[in-house]
């Protein structure tokens, strides 16, 4: 069986995303220490994906390394080959 990722496609990524951006909890801010990197919350999106997977998520630093992890950690958890996916933050 192909892997997820071979079968995927940039708007799918995308939801995914956001699915895991949306659902981000008290406790996992303080767990992945989310709470210490400059992330707008209330407007944290993913608006892109690129065709090589690169996940553009917006309204977050650039050195929100914290936020990289918890969303490669999740995808890692739902089974994705995160090693085709990387993760930028911007605002």
């Amino acid at each position: 069986m192909k892997d997820k990722q071979m079968i995927i496609s940039s708007e799918h990524l995308k939801r995914v995303v956001n699915n895991i951006l949306k659902n981000i909890s008290e406790d996992d801010k303080i767990k992945y220490r989310l709470d210490r990197d400059a992330i707008n919350f209330k407007k944290l999106e993913c608006l892109d994906v690129s065709r090589m997977f690169n996940v553009y998520i917006y309204e977050a630093s650039p050195e929100a390394y914290n936020l990289h992890y918890y969303v490669i950690s999740k995808l890692l958890e739902l089974g994705y080959d995160i090693n085709k996916i990387e993760i930028i933050t911007e605002w």
